[in-house]
């Protein structure tokens, strides 16, 4: 299922209204998600978007990495959009 038919455009449309932010765990790959995420920023600006933990991206060793990393800092365009880290400094 797509988080950009026509249900979920509408919950996020309505998030957006009530002031509720809307936070996408991307636990296998932003890559996969990366296209709805931007869809649904450009669609809905008001909707505050969080990402949760960098959105399982690190920086890059590889090609598939640098690419789902140079999306993710692209995702800066987006005011609305905040990213969350939690830090194990142990």
């Amino acid at each position: 299922m797509q988080m950009t038919n026509d249900i979920g455009k509408r919950l996020f449309a309505k998030a957006g209204e009530l002031g509720v932010p809307v936070g996408f765990m991307c636990m296998k790959g932003l890559d996969l998600h990366i296209s709805e995420i931007q869809e649904l920023c450009t669609e809905f600006p008001s909707t505050v978007v969080f990402l949760d933990h960098l959105s399982f991206c690190k920086p890059p060793t590889d090609d598939e990495e640098s690419f789902a990393f140079s999306e993710l800092l692209k995702l800066s365009k987006f005011p609305q959009v905040w990213l969350r880290c939690l830090l194990d400094l142990h």
